[in-house]
């Protein structure tokens, strides 16, 4: 298969000594056949005696800055090769990341480094498997292809800037590992620059690779700016269904989202129901008028066309002949139900602005359908109030004026339908890029909200409220669209009845006491000994559902839970992991993944400290800021 892709080799012993220049470290760009000396500069090979940090950081700049000249569409550096001295024993390859031209691209995307096995900075984790990156759309590369007969499970995270953050990617293989145990292949969205996840001895390279090495797994790379690659991370598991894979053949695949520090313990709660078309596993309200309760993204699943009705409202086109033969009660049956008619004017018909023999044959059926509902169409809202240009606060205003504000936005509304919008904005393709899905978010929020950097780690939620709001769009996002689709479907109880919807009170076994208890109960762990060793104290088991333990057998029965909230802090620590994860992890996966898992935690820790002196070294690590107390 022909590719784009070049691979940077490393090479050291003999094989090194065959082409040894004058200098041992040069840059040969091989199109132009020019040499030039390449400094010692930051450490790019753990070798067996030492680190020299002058050789790995400067390499690293030339391959980004290859990267960013591919990217501008430089044509001059094809091919280029980086020969550096490295100790005996050591072989380091490294594939040069890049955004390709063509559809597919054949890539050893890995690094392989063989040391002495007494080095201290020797792995057991390799990939050494060929790599097959698919070029989907601009900005959006994939690895991996999707088998329309399984069920997948979708996460994501963004490159890691912040110590605070490592714990989203820490987690991506071991959930994806517990997901597919249960029998979903995971699709891991990651978001920033492609090429940032290549960066060697990284946590987020070897967090990559340990996704890699899960069979069947999908890994999507959204190229998304450092404005934007939070935000990006959170919406983008609404579009890996229906979206990023929207090829018809994937109409009955079943895609379900989640979030990265939750693990089902009952999958049949996460499974779609025969007589339903959506499930949500956790709303977080009751029922709002005809149509809408709260949801929460762990977890919602649907299969491939549905996702496409709900996030591209793709059953607008079918919807026309049903609302054209809607005749009885035309546009009022009795509340909470809506008629097909008053479904597909909100959603899908723009207002016609023309008349005239030129019309279209669609434009006049719009608009007979207009005229023969003139009286009381004013009184139907559009999908959506046209969002305003500035998100206006009202934390200084009055309830009246308030309330003032809200009737003078409430007549603000856009003529032009949802649909017709999203097809326009799009070309009628579906949502592949970051630049499609800040417009897409455009059309739901303020654009102070849709373009908010946000960075949880980094700001005080409470002090402010458009943060707030861009930290939970995704959340926003889907129960908006969701209470459409119903809307569409015809309300309640026709509509409603299409979605099985979880509650907010389930058995999850959630970060804390509970999760302490389960310890003690089923003797788990460091802290379940420390518990009973206190002679003072009983097993609290509050929290802890009926059947959990069986005292006859011994079994811990998890699937008494829905699922699992995992711990957060630095549980990528070995203290931290030995003590509050490890003890879990024989009771949703086989032994053999145990035992990887424990092998990955310790490289990760390691890998996570050396990358965070460095990024301090070149002052490029977030702090954390703290909240500022209000002053008297």
């Amino acid at each position: 298969m022909p590719t784009n892709e070049k691979v940077v080799a490393f090479k050291s012993g003999n094989e090194r000594k065959k082409k040894r220049n004058a200098n041992p470290h040069t840059v040969e760009t091989m199109e132009h056949m020019t040499s030039t000396v390449l400094p010692r500069t930051p450490e790019q090979i753990m070798s067996e005696n030492e680190v020299d940090n002058s050789i790995r950081d400067q390499s690293y700049e030339r391959i980004s800055e290859i990267y960013d000249s591919r990217r501008s569409g430089d044509k001059a550096i094809e091919k280029t090769k980086l020969h550096l001295d490295l100790p005996e024993k050591s072989k380091l390859h490294l594939d040069l990341p890049f955004v390709p031209s063509k559809n597919n691209i054949e890539t050893d995307s890995k690094i392989r480094v063989d040391t002495n096995p007494e080095s201290k900075h020797s792995t057991a984790l390799e990939n050494t498997s060929k790599v097959i990156v698919t070029s989907v759309h601009e900005g959006l590369n994939v690895e991996g292809e999707i088998d329309p007969s399984k069920k997948y499970v979708i996460t994501a995270a963004s490159i890691p800037r912040s110590a605070e953050q490592l714990k989203y990617i820490f987690y991506l293989p071991i959930t994806g590992s517990v997901w597919k145990e249960q029998g979903f292949l995971p699709i891991v969205v990651l978001t920033g620059r492609m090429h940032e996840w290549d960066r060697p001895n990284s946590p987020a390279k070897l967090a990559r690779d340990g996704v890699r090495n899960i069979p069947g797994a999908i890994i999507v790379y959204l190229e998304s700016t450092e404005e934007h690659e939070v935000t990006m991370a959170q919406v983008s598991r609404l579009f890996a269904g229906g979206n990023f894979f929207s090829d018809p053949k994937y109409d009955d695949t079943y895609f379900i989202t989640t979030d990265v520090d939750l693990w089902p313990l009952n999958i049949k709660n996460h499974t779609l129901p025969a007589d339903k078309d959506i499930i949500i596993t956790r709303t977080l309200s009751g029922l709002k008028g005809c149509c809408m309760r709260s949801i929460a993204l762990s977890c919602v699943g649907m299969r491939g066309k549905t996702w496409r009705e709900v996030m591209n409202l793709e059953d607008c086109p079918a919807m026309q002949k049903p609302a054209l033969d809607w005749e009885e009660d035309a546009l009022y049956p009795a509340f909470p139900q809506i008629s097909p008619l008053k479904g597909y004017i909100k959603w899908c018909l723009s207002k016609p602005t023309k008349s005239g023999s030129e019309m279209s044959g669609k434009a006049i059926i719009d608009k007979q359908i207009y005229d023969e509902n003139k009286r009381i169409i004013s009184t139907i809202k559009k999908g959506m109030t046209a969002p305003s240009a500035n998100l206006f606060l009202t934390g200084n205003m009055t309830k009246k004026e308030i309330a003032k504000m809200n009737a003078e936005n409430s007549m603000n509304f856009d003529p032009e339908s949802m649909y017709d919008k999203l097809v326009r904005q799009n070309n009628g393709n579906s949502v592949k890029n970051e630049t499609i899905l800040l417009k897409y978010l455009g059309n739901f929020f303020e654009q102070d909200v849709a373009h908010k950097e946000v960075r949880r780690d980094e700001m005080d939620m409470a002090a402010d409220q458009v943060a707030r709001k861009t930290w939970f769009i995704d959340q926003s996002l889907i129960t908006k669209l969701v209470a459409a689709w119903v809307e569409r479907k015809g309300g309640y109880p026709n509509g409603y009845n299409r979605v099985h919807y979880g509650t907010k009170k389930i058995n999850r076994l959630d970060r804390g006491r509970v999760w302490v208890n389960v310890m003690a109960i089923a003797g788990l762990g460091d802290k379940a000994e420390i518990f009973r060793k206190k002679a003072n104290k009983q097993t609290n088991s509050t929290g802890l559902p009926e059947g959990i333990f069986d005292k006859e057998t011994g079994k811990v029965h998890m699937e008494v839970f829905q699922d699992a909230h995992l711990p957060g802090g630095k549980i990528f620590v070995d203290s931290s992991f030995d003590s509050d994860l490890h003890p879990f992890l024989a009771l949703v996966l086989k032994p053999a993944v145990v035992k990887e898992m424990v092998v990955y935690q310790r490289q990760f820790f390691k890998n996570s400290e050396l990358w965070k002196g460095e990024m301090e070294n070149s002052a490029s690590l977030r702090k954390r800021k703290r909240r500022q107390s209000p002053q008297m």
